[in-house]
């Protein structure tokens, strides 16, 4: 899901800022921003029916949906403008829920996950970094305290061998994110287990997994796959999706597809295919 998708929220978006990748909303769409851009390939649910844009609740406004159809289970009350796909209303079947409770699975589970033993160069803030140490697994995990967020600075990477997954946990649960991140890393994911409230106001090119924040996202935005419990979105999030190889549930790695069609499927949406 977070290779499929490159903005996840699980409940309410209000976004007069575009995303430039596929979009899901568990919540309402608030806003008129542009979605897709950038013409990632729809999400692939089956049946002949593939996504851009798919809504839990309603739209309220004016998005604009490039690429694929746009799935919404509630009404549109504005104009949806969609360019190479269809607009659906009032379907059923969206796994608002089975969304919602993969994501707080997976964060608390990586949560639990312990240090792997590298370096995290934390305490000059014009020269942040960490050092990852990969197990036999080829997973790097760091287990981190939130203060160094909230000083301005500059943030050089995460670096590891090739074909390494790095998972960055970071505890707290009002964090604000100063430090500018303007490399892109795709295979790392800043996991905010407890956060409740995240400010983010300079660019910050990593996935985050926090399935229990509100995040303001303001500043430079971000590259990379975000999740959150409700956002509201005054930057870009552009699609360096996330492609790092997380552990299951039974703690054994499994590779995340590109595409989405098993897992999804695998979720039971299947309401709107019907229709």
């Amino acid at each position: 899901m977070m290779a499929a998708f490159t903005n996840i929220v699980l409940g309410d978006l209000t976004a007069p800022v575009e995303t430039e990748g596929t979009v899901f909303v568990g919540g309402s769409y608030y806003g008129g921003a542009t979605v897709n851009p950038r013409d990632l390939a729809p999400v692939d649910f089956g049946g002949g029916g593939k996504g851009t844009f798919f809504v839990g609740g309603d739209v309220v406004g004016n998005p604009n949906v490039d690429h694929g159809d746009a799935i919404v289970g509630g009404a549109a009350t504005g104009t949806v403008n969609t360019n190479d796909g269809d607009l659906f209303t009032g379907v059923a079947g969206i796994p608002v829920a089975d969304m919602r409770a993969a994501m707080l699975e997976l964060s608390d589970r990586l949560a639990l996950l312990p240090d792997t033993g590298g370096t995290a160069h934390l305490s000059d803030n014009n020269n942040l970094s960490f050092d990852a140490v990969a197990d036999a697994t080829g997973l790097a995990v760091f287990n981190v305290g939130s203060d160094w967020l909230n000083v301005a600075g500059t943030f050089k990477g995460v670096f590891a061998a090739p074909g390494v997954t790095t998972v960055i946990n970071v505890s707290g649960t009002n964090i604000t994110i100063r430090p500018n991140a303007n490399d892109t890393f795709t295979d790392v994911v800043f996991n905010f287990f407890e956060a409740e409230n995240i400010q983010l106001n300079v660019a910050f090119n990593y996935s985050i997994l926090a399935p229990r924040a509100h995040i303001n996202l303001q500043g430079g935005g971000v590259n990379g796959t975000v999740v959150s419990a409700s956002m509201q979105q005054g930057a870009e999030i552009r699609p360096a999706n996330f492609t790092g190889t997380l552990p299951g549930p039974d703690t054994t790695p499994v590779p995340l597809p590109a595409a989405a069609p098993l897992l999804l499927g695998a979720l039971g949406l299947t309401g709107w295919m019907a229709r």
